[in-house]
């Protein structure tokens, strides 16, 4: 199993699939990658809160690939937090640089400063696994013509943002 894992992440990691792009608000993304892991058992005692602003951008994006970013952001948060805290996401829209972000904190023990330029080269991991995630997830965005951003939550854990470019709805 470990094996087919690791054999599907490198294939995903080298096919890079270009995006199907279709045009969504950030909250039914979130809520669509939300719906994919209520039943999972490492976020039982996670509480995730979920923030929007009512002026959320239109983004125009790949679903299926975006929830692989988001899922990717919110396993690690889980697994960050040992399956136990508090997760909150967010959208916003930034009018000055015409950007969607959508935002995924978790209070964990966050990222140590000396790893942050690390963790999104491939095979690059602090947990045993095969390291991709965070590589295929940083390819994903930029082939959407954002960037993911990495920061530190003031209570001390982490805060993964997309940062995707929005369009004026019609």
């Amino acid at each position: 199993m470990r094996c087919r894992d690791i054999v599907r992440n490198l294939l995903d990691f080298s096919r890079q699939d270009k995006p199907n792009f279709e045009i969504h608000k950030p909250d039914f993304i979130v809520g669509s990658t939300l719906n994919l892991i209520e039943k999972l058992p490492q976020f039982k005692d996670i509480n995730i809160k979920c923030c929007f602003d009512d002026d959320s951008p239109l983004s125009k994006c790949d679903l299926k690939q975006l929830h692989q970013v988001l899922l990717n952001f919110l396993l690690n948060a889980a697994d960050a937090m040992k399956s136990k805290g508090e997760i909150c996401i967010s959208a916003a829209f930034e009018a000055e640089k015409n950007n969607c972000v959508i935002s995924v904190e978790d209070n964990g023990p966050g990222i140590p400063e000396n790893m942050v330029d690390k963790i999104f080269e491939p095979f690059f991991s602090t947990k045993n696994t095969n390291g991709l995630g965070l590589a295929v997830s940083w390819g994903i965005v930029e082939r959407h013509g954002g960037i993911i951003e990495v920061d530190m939550a003031e209570a001390g854990g982490a805060i993964f943002r997309i940062v995707l470019p929005a369009i004026a709805a019609d």
